[in-house]
């Protein structure tokens, strides 16, 4: 179970997409990928599984990859510092 949230199995998808702990640094760090598809014309992922394949790079448009990785890291290192913090407590 998810050490932040205690709602689901702490999972990729999971971490990346839906652990309410963290909603505020995920909105943060997707901002800029969702803005990078629409310069390129593309919609938004229909589901999770196609938002993963756009945050770990598996698209035909590798112009995604940075944005996707920088997401992927941002989300990574918020769920660090509150597993930090809960750690400490």
């Amino acid at each position: 179970t998810c050490n932040l949230c205690g709602l689901e199995e702490e999972d990729v998808r999971h971490m990346l997409l839906r652990c309410p702990s963290l909603s505020s640094t995920r909105q943060k760090a997707l901002r800029p990928v969702l803005k990078r598809l629409m310069e390129l014309g593309d919609s938004p992922p229909n589901d999770d599984e196609e938002m993963i394949q756009v945050l770990l790079g598996f698209t035909s448009d590798g112009r995604l990859y940075r944005c996707g990785a920088n997401a992927c890291y941002t989300i990574t290192q918020g769920r660090n510092a509150m597993h930090s913090q809960v750690s400490s407590d």
